[in-house]
């Protein structure tokens, strides 16, 4: 850049230099021409006159800049034109050498900023998004990413089964933590029917993730599944489900729709909704931990679970296609969190769960505690009100505890057995940190 600078110096003094000398010869000229034609002594300090040439003015909008052209300095003028576009091409070519170096340096800082921050590779994505046609094209694709899971007892009895779905090519699984949670021994079998113990790294009960992990011949290729972004499916969209249908018929295909994006209360957790990806797709025992997949082939939820029935003034009522599947964004957290953590980190935890009861006819509902490991709340108190709202429900439980983030004061007053007055309780919200 800097020897760049100094050409273009170097070449504007010289084109002044050249710029004096053609008019001095000018001048000479004109000088001589005088002289051979009139004999009157001319004073050599006398002003050089510029007959025979021609102006011209235009204005050219809407700057209004006048431009002067002579004809008898037509030389003089092609001269300068050369020379100034010289100088203008060694500026252009200093600030492009400029741009290059700055945009590069902008361009590197916009490009590491954008880097995922997910650490686990996740294994031969396309860089452009295809949409298949034909379900057969899909499962050709992504069936081989999805496993059966034997969960062998006492005495190595099957205990339960399940699937998984492989995410990583070095033999990494996710699965439900409920299909591995009670295990001895962990088999794992993968399409073309060879079986690995698996070893397990990590779960999280509450988001019902868990990572397991086989270790196959050098030789041997995993197919780990490309992941998407659930947030990014629609209602309505087709998908495919893949998994252990009733823990024997592995690797079976099912097809349906995303019917609803529902956020649900699970019996293990009520406090703590979760969001799932509904589908018709038929869903049995031994798909959960398995796979629910887009048309691109894409892997972006984890069969959860189904129901099955539902209560309906207090009769049994056969429901139909409603499976649920864990967002692959969520589950992705879980598994980053996991491996790097070993645990599912900023939950907040108060430390205690919450049930109801009718005391008897004719009496309104009670909300209690259930279960405490907070030394200020203990088992069977009735919560009265939480922070100074009156509680009738657990909805009013609901909502301040759907809202409530680490470091939130919550504020109880409770009816403790054996204490004539209510009892005020604030707790600070913890991070859930297993033990």
């Amino acid at each position: 850049e800097r020897e760049n600078l100094e050409n273009v110096d170097s070449d504007i003094s010289e084109s002044k230099k050249e710029d004096d000398a053609l008019a001095q010869e000018k001048i000479e000229a004109d000088a001589r021409k005088e002289e051979t034609s009139s004999k009157e002594t001319r004073d050599i300090e006398k002003e050089i006159p510029v007959s025979e040439t021609q102006f011209s003015c235009s204005y050219e909008p809407p700057y209004h800049t006048p431009v002067f052209s002579s004809e008898g300095n037509s030389s003089l003028s092609e001269k300068k034109k050369k020379k100034k576009s010289k100088s203008l091409i060694a500026i252009l070519i200093v600030i492009g050498i400029v741009i290059t170096f700055v945009g590069g340096a902008l361009a590197g800082i916009f490009w590491f900023d954008s880097e995922n921050s997910l650490q686990l590779p996740v294994g031969g994505q396309d860089s452009q998004k295809k949409v298949y046609s034909s379900f057969v094209e899909v499962v050709d694709l992504v069936a081989d990413s999805v496993v059966e899971i034997d969960v062998l007892g006492a005495n190595d009895q099957k205990a339960s089964s399940g699937s998984g779905v492989i995410f990583d090519k070095e033999g990494y699984i996710i699965t439900n933590q409920h299909v591995v949670k009670l295990f001895s021994k962990i088999v794992v079998r993968l399409r073309n029917g060879l079986e690995y113990q698996a070893e397990y790294i990590a779960g999280d009960a509450k988001y019902d993730i868990a990572i397991l992990k086989i270790t196959v011949e050098p030789e041997m290729e995993l197919v780990a599944a490309n992941l998407g972004k659930s947030a990014e499916v629609r209602i309505g969209e087709e998908v495919l489900a893949i998994g252990n249908s009733l823990g024997k018929y592995g690797g079976t295909v099912t097809n349906g729709i995303i019917c609803a994006k529902p956020t649900v209360r699970t019996e293990s957790y009520p406090m703590y909704p979760m969001s799932y990806l509904q589908t018709n797709a038929e869903i049995n025992h031994g798909n959960s931990g398995g796979a629910i997949f887009n048309m691109s082939g894409e892997l972006i939820g984890i069969v959860v679970a189904k129901i099955s029935t539902t209560k309906i003034e207090n009769e049994d009522v056969p429901v139909e296609g409603m499976g649920f599947a864990i967002p692959i964004d969520v589950a992705w957290r879980c598994v980053n969190d996991l491996f790097q953590y070993g645990y599912v980190r900023g939950e907040p935890d108060l430390g205690i769960t919450i049930a109801s009861r009718t005391v008897g006819m004719g009496f309104s509902t009670e909300i209690y505690i259930d279960s405490s490991e907070n030394e200020l709340l203990k088992k069977y108190d009735r919560i009265d009100e939480i922070n100074d709202k009156k509680v009738t429900s657990m909805e009013d439980i609901y909502r301040v505890t759907d809202r409530m983030k680490i470091g939130d004061e919550i504020k109880f007053k409770v009816t403790r057995q054996g204490e004539s007055e209510p009892i005020e309780v604030s707790i600070i919200v913890q991070e859930d940190i297993p033990q």
